[in-house]
């Protein structure tokens, strides 16, 4: 085989790493009526999200009252619970009435049932047509298949109020509401953009057995190390309400086109049905799998493999497992060890993987600079055109870190380089394993082949095949990453790829010195192609600017009218 052949075959799995990643096409309204149907959907979302519907205003009620007649006509039993929370505003006390609407459609049984949850009211930018009325035609269309069938238990359609006030609705439910004890999970469905795939971003304590239910979703997009991520963060949704009240749940959310959100572009006609089709896909399944099903113990390590498998296993696997990798690792360097300047090389590859990472976060960091007055003019001054950007920040760094690593190779050449680059991958590992246990396949698998990788030296192409792996484990993340912190971080983006190219070191084994520099140079002219096709600039300056103004007064009084949003009188 051609050595050319590795690097293309390398993209090549990137690219379609990242093609798996995109939400399924939306069924059309003819499709079966035991399935879900975006198109279907579609029209109570363009009817109740016509205008920014925020508690207080008239909108808000019209579409409460809808959506009461839209679950009745179902023949769902439902109610609107009216409860007052109270929440502190700077140095007063203030007491909101929450309105949440509960919707029950019985089961045959008798025992622990279903939750499904969405909010409906809006922020006062937009009409919210992802955030969250996507999640709420979701659980109208899931109502409407579910209920050509009777459910083995109980399930409970929850629209909690006044969510972007503060989680109120949710926290009125868990304290007043009777029904709130006799539903032990929820499926939370949320947004934060206006497109994209649907990750299952947080579960909970004793996950395994919500996992192994998530594994027989169609499209399963969900990694424990975005968990153990979002556990660090600030970031409340309702699920966070119901799991202090001991619940379990997953909460699921698309979130690519940013820009959309809490502005006046978060509209059904912006909308892509695509990630209301993947949510539905997996409100549906779940619906028809979870109630009554045997609750496991214990917590679950989960990864998915091209969005349609979901590998998992048990967390407490996760020392064995890491032992298990690290030996391997060891074999390596001792079979290794004879080879001539064996030991410089090691040296110099520990020092090599700081490097390229530095110059992986430091491109990033440069392209963020120029990134600055591009920016969309929204709250959270994301940029649009966010695919193109990416690609470019992908390129550029991967061009960047690859520079260090040439020029290493130039002087130390065979297996002493990539295996001390492979040490950081092995201390990775061990302080993943000890302290964020979700993450530590991440670093887990790649080691395990890229070790293997190393013991046949004799093929370079098959030692350079044993980083796919890495591919396939790194690519999700960094994408979704990507997609679901937007482009606030480009330093950490730019540190996953000089770190990510640690175990793929293997792949330049056999190409000729001019070889391995004309892949960085077609790395670095693919980033500036990126660069080049980024859309500058802000592409909805009326909408955005009426954002930005609603933004500001902080009035709850917005409406749609033919010439675009208007802030309407007191």
């Amino acid at each position: 085989m051609r050595l050319w052949v590795v690097p293309c075959l390398l993209l090549v799995a990137i690219a379609l790493t990242v093609l798996s990643m995109e939400p399924p096409a939306p069924r059309p309204a003819s499709a079966s009526e035991s399935e879900f149907s975006a198109e279907r959907a579609q029209v109570p979302l363009r009817e109740l999200a016509r205008a920014p519907h925020p508690p207080g205003t008239t909108e808000h009620t019209r579409v409460r009252e809808e959506l009461v007649r839209k679950f009745t006509a179902l023949g769902l039993k439902t109610r609107v619970q009216s409860t007052r929370v109270t929440k502190k505003f700077r140095d007063e006390i203030r007491v909101v009435e929450a309105r949440n609407i509960l919707a029950l459609l019985p089961g045959l049984e008798s025992g622990p049932g279903l939750l499904l949850s969405a909010h409906y009211d809006s922020h006062a930018t937009g009409p919210g047509a992802g955030d969250d009325m996507a999640g709420v035609a979701t659980l109208l269309e899931t109502a409407r298949a579910l209920s050509q069938e009777r459910p083995r238990r109980d399930i409970l359609f929850l629209l909690t109020d006044a969510e972007e006030s503060g989680l109120l609705g949710a926290r009125g439910f868990v304290q007043e509401a009777p029904e709130a004890r006799e539903f032990p999970t929820v499926l939370n469905f949320e947004a934060r953009g206006g497109s994209g795939p649907v990750f299952m971003f947080e579960t909970g304590k004793n996950n395994r057995s919500l996992i192994e239910a998530l594994a027989q979703t169609p499209r399963p997009l969900a990694t424990s190390l975005m968990y153990a991520l979002y556990k660090t963060l600030p970031n409340d949704t309702d699920l966070t309400v119901f799991k202090n009240a001991g619940k379990s749940g997953l909460n699921f959310a698309f979130a690519e086109s940013w820009t959309h959100y809490h502005t006046a572009l978060d509209t059904p006609e912006r909308l892509d049905l695509r990630s209301v089709q993947h949510h539905g896909e997996y409100a549906l399944a779940l619906a028809r799998r979870l109630p009554g099903a045997p609750i496991g113990t214990g917590d679950a390590i989960y990864f998915d493999l091209f969005s349609r498998i979901l590998v998992r296993y048990p967390e407490s696997l996760a020392w064995l497992f890491g032992g298990l990798s690290l030996s391997l690792y060891l074999g390596s360097v001792f079979l290794a060890r004879r080879e001539t300047k064996f030991w410089q090389g090691f040296l110099a590859g520990v020092g090599l993987g700081p490097l390229m990472v530095l110059h992986g976060a430091a491109i990033a960091v440069a392209l963020g600079l120029a990134l600055e007055p591009l920016r969309a003019e929204t709250p959270w001054r994301d940029p649009y055109g966010a695919r193109w950007l990416e690609a470019a920040l992908f390129f550029f760094s991967l061009a960047a870190a690859l520079v260090p690593a040439l020029v290493a190779r130039s002087r130390w050449p065979g297996r002493g380089l990539a295996l001390g680059g492979l040490l950081w991958w092995a201390a990775a590992l061990l302080a993943a394993t000890a302290f964020l246990p979700g993450a530590s396949y991440l670093f887990l698998w790649p080691l395990v082949f890229a070790s293997l990788g190393q013991s046949v030296r004799s093929r370079p192409w098959l030692s350079a095949l044993a980083g796919l792996p890495t591919i396939f484990l790194l690519v999700p993340v960094w994408h979704g990453l990507a997609l679901l912190l937007g482009f606030a971080l480009p330093p950490l983006l730019g540190t996953l790829v000089g770190l990510g190219l640690l175990p793929l070191l293997s792949a330049l084994d056999g190409l000729k010195h001019r070889g391995c520099w004309a892949l960085a140079g077609a790395g670095a002219l693919c980033g500036l192609i990126g660069w080049l096709a980024f859309p500058a600039g802000p592409r909805y300056p009326r909408a955005l600017k009426l954002s930005t103004e609603l933004q500001q007064t902080g009035t709850p009084r917005a409406e749609f009218s033919a010439s675009g949003l208007r802030v309407a009188p007191a």
